[in-house]
């Protein structure tokens, strides 16, 4: 019983970051693309966080898909940015409060998803901009398509440890992913129809721009997850050195046959 009045807590109180909330078809990052995210993100988090992750992998789930729940949804405006920074200083919170590693892992998974919405290729959360009519179904091409993504970690930028620098993340992720948007409206206006899954391959742009937007997304998780940890008085022993934009670490090689095609960041 006292697991689910905490659940519930927990529920109102991600929906209360949110504007107020009617059902909606979702438009973004699905839940399944950004548990893989975090799978792949969790390889390269600080050993004593990458242990928990894996004890309680079933809580980050929970938090993934609860908060894609929340933002889907929603009709309203999302401050995607200061949702982030809620949520990141709530999880410093449960770890300086020694809340249980469960709830914790929860609260991870909830600035995950909210960390993937900051690097929304579409551009579903632009000011002022209208959603998209493809983005569920880009979304969706994406969520089939990622198995075949070779996964990068681009260190530059993701080795930070205040909160200034989370801020500097944030706004590099929000312009980088603006500058990808138009790519793909182009992608869909070449192919004349809404249909990504069906007629989009792997050698064409818009698998390209998911490509990556899924491993500069697991990036940011990384660094996020870890600033969180070291904010809450944790330690990094896996050191990670604080790499250049000429450096990266290949996570996954992922199936694609054009694998060994690097696109440009």
């Amino acid at each position: 019983m006292q697991n689910l009045a905490r659940s519930t807590a927990r529920t109102a109180t991600l929906l209360l970051c949110l504007t107020a909330a009617t059902p909606g078809q979702a438009q973004e990052w699905t839940a399944e693309t950004v548990v893989g995210m975090a799978k792949h993100a969790r390889l390269l988090t600080p050993p004593g966080l990458d242990s928990q992750i894996d004890r309680h992998e079933y809580e980050m789930k929970r938090g993934i898909s609860m908060a894609y729940q929340s933002v889907a949804a929603n009709t309203g405006p999302i401050p995607v940015e200061d949702i982030l920074k809620h949520q990141c200083e709530v999880a410093i919170q449960h770890i300086k409060q020694h809340k249980p590693f469960s709830e914790v892992i929860f609260q991870m998974g909830v600035v995950a998803y909210f960390v993937a919405l900051v690097n929304d290729p579409v551009g579903t959360f632009a000011p002022d901009q209208p959603i998209p009519t493809y983005a569920a179904d880009y979304f969706k091409y994406l969520e089939a398509a990622n198995k075949k993504f070779a996964v990068l970690y681009y260190g530059e930028g993701r080795h930070f440890e205040t909160p200034a620098e989370l801020d500097q993340l944030v706004a590099r992720s929000q312009a980088r992913a603006r500058r990808q948007a138009p790519y793909v409206a182009q992608e869909y206006r070449r192919i004349g129809t809404i249909n990504g899954r069906k007629l989009f391959d792997d050698r064409s742009t818009a698998f390209g721009i998911g490509a990556l937007a899924y491993s500069h997304t697991v990036s940011d998780i990384v660094g996020v997850l870890r600033y969180i940890w070291i904010q809450a008085g944790g330690t990094d022993l896996r050191n990670l050195p604080p790499l250049d934009a000429d450096h990266l670490i290949l996570i996954s090689p992922g199936a694609s046959k054009n694998r060994g095609l690097l696109f440009n960041r």
